[in-house]
């Protein structure tokens, strides 16, 4: 006995559904690498650091004429970091922020989000296929048969390969696109706004443990001086030529001056964690703790250069990534509204189905009939109650909120680019003058001790230089780290950082 026409029809139908889930399978793979691929977003460096600007006027004659940098240099005596740290010096942390940072782990995300949607809506643009299917029964008094009434109830089933192609949209495919191009440009510039924040954070962490250090080094040295004033007051003690009030007044100032030391040391560990907190350094496992780190002992140095505020403006306006940024956003505004007014016209679609289904007033399931359908699809909404007008007014007054934000962020950078000059200006003459300052306390300290072993002057008088001395090496110090700090702030005013090009593949 042969099987029921029905089975036959689906073991012919299977395999042809069969392969095409297959072809789809196989064309689902390569769309898939292809994305993958496409979704790389790297960032590699093009440049190396760019000179810190100083403001002073270029001389006409170029830079061979100028003379050369004065050096200043701290050096560092405290070792704060474990034997099994990971060492880091400048370069190593900027890598490890652009590699591990969150801020910029986020914003390289968000480009990837923005692909996805650039994907869905170059889809409108390809042929859609899809298969329907359904089984239903129907009570046999709501079918109506003109030549008889069919006993029992009625069975229907059917299957449908559906092909659809979008074939005019009044503008609105073209204007959707290129809205997420232009979001996706500006998410590009977003980026590398976001980097130029961190590289400005990892440099000011990284300076400030310099500057940890270097106070480090300063307070030990006052407490060199200290202790030796100590030890010759008790040697002058039991020579007979003072008295034991000069010994305690001398072990009294050593006892202050570790206070300061006990400090300096803290604030250097917690500059190490706050470095490490910027790099994105995390604990593999919540149970873990924070990766110790150790930064090499470098030298923080003076290093002046040249530059005019007007000079300092102009680069702002033209490399900062905000307004890049913001300028795709109005770009991508506009399109929108395009894409709204679109709304006024007509859609058409053309489609091609082929599908089997159940012969009507029948309630066998064998039997079937099948065959195609080819035509046109189209909608025109021509009154929608003003709810695309609506749309409109809403994307123009996004596109103008743009262009406000523009002109807000021009006025911000053009602050922000004369706040920091001033500042770098002020943190030029506080380090010239702290650096005269420094020498006059080394002589006035010299002097002193000169006129003490002569019963010149008195222990205090000594005192006081040694602590005059020590507060002008921590200005010293403090006006260095100032400097360098105000010398990267301008910098990233004017998106003047490392060229770092952000790059997807």
């Amino acid at each position: 006995m042969g099987l029921p026409r029905w089975q036959c029809l689906l073991r012919g139908i299977v395999p042809f559904f069969h392969d095409l889930l297959i072809l789809a399978m196989v064309a689902g793979v390569f769309s898939l690498a292809a994305r993958a691929q496409e979704a790389k977003t790297d960032l590699k460096p093009t440049a190396v650091e760019q000179p810190v600007p100083s403001p002073v006027s270029s001389p006409s004659n170029g830079a061979a004429d100028r003379p050369a940098a004065p050096q200043t240099s701290v050096s560092a005596g405290f070792d704060e970091g474990a034997s099994t740290s990971q060492e880091y010096d400048l370069p190593r942390s900027i890598q490890t922020a652009l590699e591990s940072n969150y801020d910029i782990l986020k914003a390289k995300e968000r480009i990837q989000r923005q692909r996805g949607a650039v994907v869905e809506v170059r889809s409108r643009y390809i042929p859609h296929a899809a298969i329907n299917t359904g089984i239903q029964q129907i009570d046999r008094n709501l079918v109506y048969n003109p030549v008889a009434l069919l006993e029992g109830d009625q069975n229907n089933w059917n299957v449908t390969l559906e092909i659809t192609q979008s074939l005019y949209t009044g503008g609105r495919n073209d204007a959707l696109l290129k809205n997420q191009k232009a979001l996706m440009e500006a998410a590009l510039f977003e980026l590398q706004s976001v980097v130029n924040n961190v590289l400005l954070s990892v440099r000011e962490r990284y300076y400030a443990i310099l500057l940890a250090r270097a106070e480090v080094v300063v307070q030990e040295q006052y407490i060199q001086l200290l202790e030796e004033e100590l030890h010759s007051e008790r040697n002058k003690h039991e020579a007979g030529t003072v008295s034991s009030f000069n010994v305690l007044r001398a072990e009294v100032a050593l006892a202050n001056g570790r206070t300061p030391l006990i400090r300096a040391r803290n604030n250097l560990r917690l500059a190490l964690d706050e470095l490490t907190q910027v790099l994105g350094l995390a604990p593999k496992r919540e149970t873990d703790a924070l990766t110790p780190i150790r930064v090499v002992k470098e030298q923080m140095a003076y290093r002046p250069y040249y530059l005019e505020l007007a000079t300092a403006l102009q680069v702002a306006q033209d490399q900062r990534p905000e307004f890049k940024r913001l300028n795709k956003m109005m770009e991508s505004q506009a399109q929108m509204v395009r894409y709204q007014k679109a709304g006024h016209q007509p859609q058409l679609d053309a489609f091609f189905d082929y599908g089997v289904q159940q012969a009507s007033y029948s309630s066998h399931l064998d039997e079937e009939v099948h065959g195609w359908t080819v035509g046109l699809r189209g909608v025109w909404n021509i009154f929608d109650g003003l709810a695309t007008e609506g749309r409109i007014k809403q994307a123009k007054s996004d596109m103008m909120l743009a262009l406000l934000e523009l002109e807000q962020t021009r006025l911000n950078v053009d602050v922000e680019v004369r706040r920091a000059f001033s500042t770098y200006v002020e943190a030029s003459e506080l380090l010239a003058a702290s650096k005269k300052v420094v020498q006059q306390a080394q002589e006035s300290l010299r002097l002193a001790r000169a006129r003490f072993d002569v019963g010149a002057a008195t222990q205090l008088d000594v005192l006081d230089s040694q602590v005059a001395l020590t507060q002008a090496r921590t200005n010293e110090v403090r006006a260095l780290y100032d400097y360098n700090v105000a010398c990267f702030r301008l910098n990233k005013a004017m998106g003047n950082m490392e060229k770092y090009e952000v790059k997807a593949n």
